[in-house]
């Protein structure tokens, strides 16, 4: 479980904005941080606390972070997103089981880190975005490739919100967004790539998903199986109980887009309790003898 943040707009991303959802999202990486502002990489080890400072200077109408908990590949700079490959430039959320086959396929080396292939097989095909369907396991990404910015999701969660002037940013976690205030708050279709310029949807592709079958498809790990889980305050370990699935969610037409899109299924939108996020912060930070109290009272 990583986190996303992103922006895209025809004015500058808002520095204050961006900090708030980097610390929100600190809750879903904490082992390394980084960003792309259009210009420069910035990366660090450990969470977004490191990267404050440069975030304050940000002018940018282009922005994709993340907040890294590390599965594939070692803590390290090099391995924090957004990666680069030719003009893809992205970050990833989620785990992909068959990023070694996907690469074969497509005649890439072999990557450190499995969301490394996402993009560098974007690459590799000249941006052939049915290749997103290629990869199993979750998927939620942020990435650019010239002067376009695209959004994507398969399972994990991706949530859009506008500011007061129309402008789009982007996190993993909904309340952040509702608590710097933005309006227009929705959750991505699942499966469908979105392609922004500034802060208009100007294009939508459905992609299917077809995935290469992975030799290694029986030792799949959900991300809470990997690597040294985090402490709590209670010097408690954390992150070893898999969140509850809610199931999938649709997107939003709003008046930005510039296409006359059938909107019938757009607007029927599942969201999830206000609450869920707070519940899961409570959660995480339970002691054990309150954890099997809990789960006593929920089962019972």
């Amino acid at each position: 479980m990583c986190g996303l943040i992103g922006f895209t707009g025809n004015k500058k991303a808002d520095p204050t904005i961006i900090n708030q959802l980097l610390i929100a999202n600190d809750t879903r990486g904490g082992h390394s941080t980084g960003y792309y502002d259009g210009t420069t990489f910035e990366k660090v080890i450990g969470k977004s606390l490191g990267l404050h400072q440069q975030v304050r200077q940000l002018k940018t109408s282009k922005f994709i972070g993340h907040t890294r908990y590390s599965t594939h590949g070692a803590r390290t700079l090099p391995n924090q997103h957004p990666f680069e490959y030719g003009q893809v430039i992205g970050a990833h959320n989620g785990v992909v089981h068959n990023y070694k086959e996907v690469g074969e396929e497509f005649k890439c080396s072999e990557t450190e880190v499995d969301s490394q292939m996402i993009f560098k097989v974007l690459n590799k095909t000249k941006h052939d975005f049915k290749t997103l369907g290629k990869f199993s396991g979750a998927l939620a990404t942020l990435f650019s490739i010239g002067d376009k910015y695209y959004t994507y999701r398969k399972t994990n969660p991706l949530w859009c919100g506008r500011s007061s002037n129309g402008d789009v940013y982007f996190s993993s976690l909904r309340d952040v967004l509702i608590n710097c205030n933005l309006k227009n708050i929705y959750q991505l279709k699942e499966g469908r790539l979105y392609v922004w310029s500034g802060n208009t949807v100007i294009d939508k592709i459905d992609i299917d998903h077809d995935p290469v079958a992975s030799e290694y498809g029986y030792v799949n790990k959900q991300w809470f199986e990997y690597g040294t889980p985090a402490t709590n305050r209670y010097s408690n370990t954390t992150r070893t109980q898999p969140m509850q699935s809610k199931g999938v969610y649709s997107g939003i037409t709003d008046e930005f887009d510039t296409t006359d899109w059938n909107t019938i299924e757009e607007i029927d939108i599942t969201d999830y309790d206000f609450t869920e996020t707070q519940e899961t912060k409570k959660l995480m930070d339970m002691t054990e003898d309150e954890f099997n109290e809990n789960q006593t009272k929920l089962w019972s």
